[in-house]
């Protein structure tokens, strides 16, 4: 049994399951309103409730071939016997942007950083493709759907393409018990409904998902602007704020190659601030400015040592990170797209 194909089904039908949850919840808003608009119309009772059965009959028909529709594609996803290919490489981004509205611990520049990076990447590196999880979108955030869209990204993939994922909200850590962090602490991102360190994804996932999923020939890009994020993906390479490369033993080598840029140290938090009239993580707006600065031709040391001087020009104490999952030359080593 191919674990790579029973996670592209597995993770097919849970699309295609909440795509027809989405569907069914924007109808049922339809009728009601369209109900409510008919109960305010100037007509006899009955007349009224003659609409408004025949609305419900036409919904509950819709649904019920939407129901079949559904039962159809999910068997057929059910009987692949092989990963469907595309022929052509191409690119691909899933953005994470978590304001945690009306809560106590609400940001003000996640949301914008997913907006702000998808202009970058569609600008000067000509992406298309964009899957968004934010406060705003119809699949939010949580737990459940940032790890699917992160899977489904790598599963999807194949050799030759480019992805990127950003993660911009709350960060946190906790203590490593699986004995594969060198400083003790595991690091960890708060997904929307996240209640408590157990309802967060710690670093061990995130990696779990590349390590299973990540294919040779494909390139991931990952830009993480939350506290305590400097090694939130457990990749094996690891630059400290001197340019040395710390090497992690406990870990591997990943199969496709693996960028990934943190908000901060492990140890530090990464500011959500107010820059150029707009809210946004102090990170990612570093970033977008050294990639406007220097184009896209930039090495990553120099893209890294501009951020940081952006930050500390600005005030700012969180120092970003460079780690990745294979060993590179960070001197002539360009961002992969």
């Amino acid at each position: 049994m191919d674990p790579q194909l029973e996670a592209f089904k597995k993770n097919k039908s849970v699309e295609l399951v909440s795509s027809f949850n989405n569907t069914v919840n924007s109808l049922r808003s339809q009728l009601q309103s369209n109900i409510n608009i008919i109960k305010k119309f100037r007509l006899h009772t009955k007349n009224k409730n003659k609409i408004i059965r025949f609305l419900n009959k036409k919904y509950n028909s819709t649904i019920t071939r939407l129901k079949k529709k559904l039962a159809a594609n999910i068997k057929k996803v059910n009987l692949l016997t092989s990963l469907p290919q595309r022929n052509t490489s191409d690119k691909f981004a899933v953005l994470v942007g978590i304001n945690y509205k009306n809560t106590p611990n609400e940001l003000y520049g996640c949301i914008n950083d997913t907006k702000n990076i998808q202009n970058i990447l569609q600008t000067k590196y000509g992406f298309k493709h964009f899957v968004f999880l934010t406060d705003d979108t119809n699949n939010k955030p949580t737990k459940q759907n940032i790890l699917f869209s992160l899977t489904k990204l790598l599963v999807n993939s194949i050799s030759g393409d480019s992805l990127f994922f950003l993660y911009s909200g709350h960060g946190t850590c906790t203590t490593d018990l699986n004995n594969d962090e060198l400083d003790g602490q595991d690091e960890l991102i708060v997904p929307i409904n996240a209640t408590n360190i157990n309802t967060c994804i710690i670093d061990d996932e995130l990696n779990q998902i590349i390590k299973n999923n990540l294919k040779p020939g494909v390139k991931l890009f990952a830009l993480f602007d939350s506290c305590f994020s400097g090694t939130i993906l457990d990749l094996k390479y690891n630059l400290d704020k001197l340019d040395n490369v710390i090497i992690n033993p406990n870990i591997i080598d990943t199969l496709g190659q693996v960028f990934m840029i943190s908000g901060c140290t492990d140890k530090q938090t990464s500011a959500d601030t107010f820059i150029n009239n707009q809210n946004t993580g102090a990170m990612t707006f570093s970033f977008i400015q050294t990639i406007e600065q220097y184009g896209i031709s930039i090495t990553l040391k120099q893209l890294v040592e501009n951020m940081r001087t952006l930050l500390t020009d600005n005030g700012f104490e969180q120092i970003p990170q460079l780690s990745s999952g294979k060993s590179f030359d960070i001197n002539t080593q360009t961002i992969l797209f």
